[in-house]
């Protein structure tokens, strides 16, 4: 469901992998070079394999979705991390600059956050909300605790 809400932020490509083949799909669409970057956002150990697969020599693959505490392992090709120079690294959260630095983006009008926002309850309808996330019905929900 969460893809279907892609288009409206106009990307320049989107693989669905349910029905493609991420990898061949990305080579395919940087003429067999690879992806500069892969950033692994979700907690699936076979999108992190997924990416050192599908990112050029010398590209980085960032781990921001971390696994589950009893399935923390993946295989990762250390060949290809080590003949293409691929840079793998971890990221969790950020500082409190890049919150700042959305607001400005927000404010100026170069992003919208509105498109980001599927669902607005009040405080008694959190779990209504809660659960339309967990279905993929939305991106994001915001809580107005005084509605």
């Amino acid at each position: 469901m969460r893809l279907a809400l892609l288009p409206q932020f106009a990307p320049d490509l989107i693989i669905d992998a349910r029905a493609q083949d991420t990898v061949k799909e990305t080579l395919r669409a940087t003429d067999g070079l690879g992806a500069d970057v892969a950033i692994c956002a979700n907690p699936v150990a076979a999108t992190q394999e997924q990416a050192v697969e599908a990112v050029r020599k010398r590209g980085t693959v960032v781990l921001f979705g971390g696994l589950p505490k009893d399935k923390p392992m993946t295989s990762l090709n250390s060949n290809l991390i080590h003949y293409n120079e691929l840079r793998v690294m971890g990221a969790f959260s950020y500082p409190a600059s890049c919150h700042q630095r959305t607001l400005e983006l927000i404010a100026q009008g170069k992003i919208s956050a509105r498109k980001h926002i599927g669902k607005e309850v009040p405080l008694s309808g959190l779990v209504d909300g809660i659960k339309a996330a967990e279905r993929g019905e939305v991106l994001k929900v915001v809580v107005r605790p005084w509605l």
